[in-house]
């Protein structure tokens, strides 16, 4: 399994946000109102009190990462169409909203880097009694997240920075019966914490 940090050198964080740039804005010509052109940065205020979770190579630069927060933090943030104020004030601290997966462009055939950097964001979640994980996803990589254990909710959303459909999804982080139908890598994870 590959070598996942959580990011707190603000160096790694910047490597973060050049390497978030170089996918997003150079490679897929998002129009992010929040890039930085001139330090080829991509930030915004969701990474202030973020998780970020990361993959270096064998040089140390920055090749994968995902950003995780607690829905108690976002949930007045515009735009994420989540449904986060549905949630009882008694079930916040256990969800989590998760964005910003990017991996480069070099190490995309790699499964096994995307999938041990999604097992560590879900072993997190376990470890802080994470009860569900919300994102939202292009339409065309739905299927890998249904095939992680997410599930679709709410209604479809165009977003102006991506210029694509989105579609928020959810995964209950404890649901082994489901996780083990969709086969899902983190059914394993669960079923080694489960076990007396």
């Amino acid at each position: 399994m590959e070598n996942v940090r959580i990011a707190n050198d603000p160096e790694i964080r910047e490597q973060i946000y050049r390497l978030r740039y170089a996918v997003y804005v150079e490679e897929m010509g998002k129009a992010y109102p929040s890039a930085d052109r001139t330090a080829a940065l991509l930030t915004d205020s969701l990474d202030f009190n973020a998780i970020l979770l990361y993959i270096t190579d064998s040089a140390e630069h920055v090749i994968a990462s995902v950003r995780c927060n607690y829905a108690v933090d976002v949930k007045n943030v515009d735009g994420l169409h989540l449904g986060l104020a549905s949630f009882e004030p008694q079930i916040e601290p256990h969800v989590t909203v998760c964005s910003r997966l990017v991996v480069a462009k070099e190490f995309r055939r790699q499964r096994a880097i995307i999938h041990s950097l999604l097992c560590a964001m879900y072993s997190w979640g376990l470890d802080h009694n994470i009860e569900v994980n919300l994102c939202h996803t292009a339409e065309p990589l739905v299927p890998f997240f249904r095939r992680l254990g997410y599930v679709e909710i709410g209604t479809k959303f165009f977003d102006e920075h991506s210029m694509t459909i989105q579609q928020p999804m959810k995964l209950q982080l404890q649901s082994l019966e489901h996780l083990m139908a969709v086969k899902s890598p983190f059914a394993k994870v669960l079923d080694v914490r489960l076990r007396p």
